[in-house]
């Protein structure tokens, strides 16, 4: 009769499999090549780049043979870490450069290498206008608000008789919060609702079932009345502001 611990130990790759540690070694030494050398080496967007994919292609191998010869595993380990890094190269870095397109979700992270790399600050103009605090398109902002509020919906629907109370208050403090303070900021921006992201506005008032869209008008309302800091936080930054104050 085989003894369970025998049957769980064949099932996966474990600590105790000295290839496997071997290659979880290597697999995080090649994780902090993709970080560290760009932050201690001042160097070019372009040699950093090239670090930073040696780095993911060194951890994304040495997970697949960390995990060998669970074949299965070892590809789903391996995609994972690869999904996984691309998605915080396109959340933090501008290291995404496709057919010479940057990808990447803030606004300084999007410019191309050659405004980057420059040795005195070169303007650019305003490449997107609508942008929250100059930092990220309305477009990506408001995409990534209908996750954020996916998430507190989850964290208020999900049910559970052992579900600490803590976590249906995460998920309205969230939700309120996401709602009033966009409305309240387009309104202070004297921006039209959602800053003309139509969509994704309606997807996220359609999985709230309108519960976001009452909060954003009536942070829309008191951002009208009382902007913030007393006057429209991006009066006369755009021409557009110019034009209507004229």
């Amino acid at each position: 009769m085989t003894h369970p611990n025998a049957v769980d130990t064949a099932a996966g790759p474990t600590l105790h499999q000295t290839h496997t540690v071997i290659f979880f070694l290597i697999a995080i030494g090649c994780l902090i090549v993709t970080v560290v050398p760009s932050v201690i080496v001042n160097r070019g967007r372009s040699w950093q780049r090239h670090v930073f994919w040696s780095g993911v292609l060194g951890v994304t191998v040495s997970v697949f043979f960390a995990a060998v010869p669970h074949w299965r595993q070892a590809l789903g380990a391996a995609l994972f870490s690869l999904a996984f890094m691309i998605a915080g190269a396109y959340a933090y870095t501008p290291y995404i450069k496709i057919r010479g397109k940057i990808y990447a979700f803030w606004l300084s992270d999007s410019q191309p290498d050659s405004l980057a790399d420059a040795s005195t600050p070169q303007d650019s103009g305003d490449p997107a206008p609508d942008a929250y605090e100059g930092l990220v398109t309305a477009r990506k902002h408001w995409w990534a608000q209908l996750f954020a509020v996916a998430f507190f919906g989850c964290l208020l629907l999900i049910p559970g008789p052992n579900k600490p109370w803590w976590v249906s208050a995460v998920g309205v403090v969230g939700l309120v919060v996401a709602s009033f303070g966009n409305g309240y900021l387009d309104a202070s921006g004297r921006y039209p609702v959602a800053r003309g992201q139509r969509l994704q506005f309606v997807i996220i008032a359609a999985i709230t079932a309108g519960t976001f869209t009452l909060l954003y008008l009536a942070g829309y309302h008191a951002g009208n009345r009382w902007p913030l800091g007393g006057k429209s936080i991006k009066y006369g930054a755009h021409a557009r502001h110019h034009e209507e104050s004229s």
